[in-house]
């Protein structure tokens, strides 16, 4: 399957930057297309799910699902413990981390209109952080890295004693809030250099202050044209959802009111308050909300679906894995701010998506987070009932030649020392289950695999003559928290001139790498891959699937 090509932006001038400073009261939104709420439906299959998965320590639970165009929705239980109000699906659910991906759909309509672009960096927008140490790592630190969580910068900035407690609330502006914790943050050294491996930080809060300073507006301003334009009605804000216990200040309270199953009725003050963070943890919304949400972010440029470095995390920040069952990519993320817990699951090529949420967490253990994980799974398992589109893979029509698998060699297989082996005679040694064989058979599910300690290891397949243009990548992972692949190249045999060709070199794969080769190649009959780890610290490169791509 292709994609359209990357839209690109016009980069960040000085010039351009210093004419968006002075103007920047009339910096005006992007026109966004609004769509059309999908229509919705109260649905038993969704309740029964949720009621095989309710406990005694669960208050309440909601949960909508996606599939061809309409959103099957339904609730159980109470939005606080001992009171009288049902929760709904239509009330505000906290979505916690769930925040960042919709800051990531918000920053990637400012990407294709052009005021900002992925690989624009921190120094480009804010030049006078570093004036007094030009070497700081961070100038050059971009914004796709920020949203990816591969900046290098720790959790919460180290020197910040003020957040995020406290967060800044002397300041009235809140994006003045948001460039001081800018400030503290690039004090800190980095964990690991900027674009290489994924640490969880709050880089969208940085990303986020890039785009106030250059709109001239605050995020939370801005945000209501994304949740107009994905047609969350009236559903999405970032207000408290209720007062300290014993206040119950509407019908949005939730465990809000502050009583904690562990402790009983102890006063608790809401935490959802902390707006500094809200770019990474602070929207409320309905689930029907958020299922209209997920329609509109399916509407994203493709190619932003791609983790960067070694991360799982794409640039707008969704957990980006390969997935047979969901026709090729899933976006994934879930939240918590210690009293709620939610998770959704995208798949764009099937149009199916799932979001939960309950309305309480234990902070001693993940029980929520396993329970809302329950009824995600639960519910995919159950698409059929709302006539979902079945899964196809994604390599079994044109333009991508699916490989013969009677002509694959590989160097290495997983528990083969170190011998080659070959398809369909393959050696005696290795398992079988990660023979080279498995990165050509369209199935994610399945993967070549080499023994631990190795760094470097190649593959080659044979195809019929054809013309070749590119070439789609998945890297199995991650593992150890990354994905192990530092460096891959990609030879093409031409049966025409007999000799071999260096198509491209590449740093990183992870979940996906979609390749376009800088001109044609015509007569292939051989495709060789090499990868490596090197410098990486870890060994064993492993391979989902490698499919060449032509006309």
């Amino acid at each position: 399957m292709t994609r359209t090509a990357h839209r690109s932006s016009p980069s960040l001038t000085p010039t351009r930057l210093a004419l968006a400073a002075t103007v920047a009261a009339l910096a005006a939104a992007p026109s966004l297309a609004v769509a059309a709420p999908l229509p919705t439906q109260l649905d038993p299959t969704v309740l029964s799910v949720l009621n095989a998965n309710m406990t005694t320590t669960t208050p309440g639970m909601a949960a909508a699902v996606l599939v061809n165009g309409k959103i099957y929705y339904n609730q159980a239980g109470k939005r606080r413990t001992g009171s009288t109000p049902n929760a709904l699906a239509t009330d505000r659910w906290q979505m916690g981390s769930i925040s960042k991906v919709m800051t990531g759909e918000w920053i990637e309509r400012y990407v294709e209109a052009g005021y900002i672009d992925w690989t624009t960096q921190l120094g480009d927008v804010m030049p006078e952080l570093f004036t007094a140490n030009p070497s700081n790592p961070y100038r050059h630190v971009t914004l796709a890295e920020l949203m990816s969580h591969t900046s290098g910068m720790p959790y919460s900035p180290a020197t910040c004693t003020m957040c995020p407690d406290n967060e800044f609330q002397s300041l009235p502006y809140i994006p003045d809030r948001r460039y001081n914790y800018v400030k503290e943050a690039i004090k800190d050294a980095p964990l690991f250099p900027p674009g290489t491996v994924a640490t969880y930080d709050g880089g969208a809060i940085i990303a986020t202050a890039m785009l106030e300073r250059i709109l001239g507006a605050s995020y939370e301003q801005s945000m209501s044209t994304l949740f107009i334009a994905a047609s969350m009605g009236n559903s999405a804000d970032f207000n408290p959802l209720s007062a300290a216990y014993p206040n119950v200040t509407g019908i949005f309270s939730h465990i809000w009111d502050g009583y904690l199953f562990s402790a009983g009725s102890v006063p608790q003050a809401p935490v959802d308050m902390h707006v500094l963070r809200s770019p990474v943890g602070g929207v409320n919304a309905s689930l029907i909300g958020m299922a209209n949400f997920a329609s509109y972010a399916m509407t994203s440029d493709p190619d932003q679906w791609q983790g960067i470095g070694r991360s799982g995390f794409t640039s707008t920040g969704w957990v980006l894995t390969m997935n047979d069952t969901a026709s090729g990519e899933q976006l994934w993320h879930n939240g918590s701010n210690g009293s709620n817990c939610s998770e959704m699951m995208v798949w764009p090529e099937r149009g199916v998506a799932v979001i939960v949420a309950t309305n309480y967490v234990d902070a001693l253990n993940s029980s929520q987070s396993n329970q809302v994980s329950a009824v995600v799974a639960g519910l995919t398992s159950k698409l059929s009932t709302w006539n979902a589109p079945a899964p196809v893979s994604p390599f079994v029509s044109a333009p991508t030649y699916q490989l013969p698998l009677a002509s694959v060699a590989a160097s290495n297989v997983y528990g083969c020392s170190g011998a080659v082996s070959t398809y369909p005679n393959d050696a005696a040694c290795g398992q079988a289950a990660y023979k080279g064989y498995k990165a050509f058979d369209g199935k994610f599910a399945t993967r070549w695999a080499t023994d631990s300690g190795v760094t470097s290891a190649w593959i080659q397949a044979t195809i019929a003559p054809s013309t070749v243009t590119g070439m789609t990548l998945s890297e199995g992972g991650p593992y150890e928290n990354a994905y192990r692949i530092t460096s891959f190249t990609v030879y093409l045999w031409s049966s025409a001139t007999n000799a071999w060709y260096v198509a491209h070199t590449g740093t990183t794969i992870g979940a996906q790498r979609k390749v376009v080769f800088a001109h044609p190649f015509t007569n292939i009959t051989k495709a060789y891959v090499v990868v490596s780890t090197a410098g990486s610290g870890l060994t064993g490169p492993t391979l989902q699937e490698l499919q060449l791509t032509g006309s």
